[in-house]
């Protein structure tokens, strides 16, 4: 179905080339991208663009000479909105210093979230907007900003209603408000937290790099560990990769490669290759390509049965959606995850940014289960390793904590919770 909708990472880049522009105006303070750009929804509209300046003229004259501009389409005092070359359009708005927390904080949550904080903040007598916080006036009298408390973080605006700061990820109205005031938000996972990969492909199968390129550029991007998960074609040649893998190993690199397969489960539930195969590897994803049209029982019922061979770690990309083209697969997600959750298997949040799979809802449904988790880039070029922080985002979504995702862990200690060998 055609949708006017964006992938998350290319709103991100486009975003990111603009905000890099902005940046090298001398009287621009801060900078920021806003609204479920900033939080980091899975597909983004528009892209909202704020300025941190005292001189919001300059500002705009800079931000209209932004590199691959098909047009201006309306600028004033404070605000402007072009669109770009690529087709997608950017609104910038400018506030001072002193009030760009509330700003930042009115634009960037989510509408419930936003809605949830009005309630909270009428109880105590206060008004929102973006220009501040203002005590309500019992005679009805209209806003002026020169009466509004200035608020130049978006920590003093969570403060000033009693509340802890909260993440833009988390600002859903899922919950976070209670947590905030509460003082229980959770620590969430950031990408630097990760400390290995356990989805990549490399040319023995669909990837286009051999498996010591992916290594090795892993191994640049600090990574202690990476699992070679190539697919399962009955035509590969197992033990010659294996051996392949081995002798990496014992190359002298730091980075230790990680024997995988990524194995279809086919339509009777029986998987791609046989228990044979999948006792050589060291870690084993399963994951759905094909008959995405099952009934809920069917399709639930073959993920069950995949689950329960010993040899399976993780489901990856659990639904198989794909973001703008095909919806993900019907399942009863709870009794998934209740059986993850009890069996030692694991979820996969899949950072490839046409996926963003399992979706941030089902993370947090998950998570309540006692499912642990994996996040990976499914790379299958060397570049794609560098996609990471996409999974992070949906992860923190669904408030995950390094402690819930596996491969934050050291490489000694994934080898124990995966139960591999050297």
């Amino acid at each position: 179905r055609k949708s006017d909708r964006i992938l998350l990472d290319d709103a991100y880049e486009t975003a990111k080339t603009v905000i890099e522009h902005l940046k090298k105006e001398k009287s621009v303070k801060r900078v920021d991208a806003l609204g479920s750009l900033r939080r980091m929804v899975s597909t983004v509209g528009d892209i909202d663009i704020s300025v941190s300046s005292k001189d919001p003229k300059k500002v705009i004259e800079h931000f209209e000479k932004t590199p691959n501009i098909d047009r201006v389409v309306e600028s004033g005092a404070k605000t402007a909105t072009v669109s770009l070359t690529n087709g997608m359009r950017v609104d910038l708005m400018v506030q001072p210093p002193e009030r760009y927390g509330s700003l930042l904080q009115h634009f960037t949550g989510g509408k419930l979230h936003n809605v949830h904080l009005r309630s909270i903040a009428k109880e105590k007598g206060l008004s929102l907007s973006e220009y501040g916080i203002k005590e309500i006036d019992p005679k009805g009298k209209q806003f002026s900003e020169d009466t509004m408390m200035k608020v130049a973080t978006e920590e003093e605006f969570y403060k000033i209603l009693g509340m802890n700061y909260i993440a833009p990820e988390l600002r859903e109205d899922k919950g976070e408000i209670e947590a905030s005031i509460k003082r229980t938000l959770p620590n969430l996972v950031k990408t630097e937290d990760i400390r290995g990969d356990l989805h990549v492909h490399s040319n023995w199968s669909d990837g286009q790099e051999s498996i010591a390129d992916m290594a090795n550029r892993a191994e640049d991007l600090g990574r202690d560990y990476l699992a070679m998960t190539d697919h399962s074609y009955p035509s590969l040649k197992f033990d010659q990769r294996l051996k392949e893998i081995e002798q990496y190993n014992y190359s002298g690199k730091s980075i230790r490669v990680i024997s995988g397969l990524e194995v279809n489960i086919n339509a009777d539930s029986s998987l791609q290759v046989p228990n044979e195969v999948l006792k050589k590897h060291a870690v084993i994803l399963v994951s759905i390509h094909t008959s995405f049209r099952q009934t809920v029982a069917e399709m639930t019922n073959r993920i069950l049965a995949a689950l329960e061979n010993q040899s399976v770690n993780v489901l990856s990309h659990p639904t198989g959606r794909l973001l703008l083209e095909r919806e993900g697969i019907d399942a009863d997600w709870e009794k998934i995850f209740k059986f993850a959750g009890a069996n030692n298997k694991f979820m996969e949040i899949n950072a490839f940014p046409n996926r963003l799979d399992l979706t941030d809802t089902l993370v947090q449904e998950a998570k309540r289960f006692g499912v642990k988790f994996t996040i990976d880039t499914d790379s299958h070029q060397s570049a794609h390793l560098e996609l990471m922080g996409y999974g992070i985002s949906v992860a923190r979504r669904g408030w995950l904590e390094s402690k819930d995702v596996i491969n934050t862990l050291s490489y000694k200690k994934i080898k124990d919770i995966l139960e591999f060998k050297d």
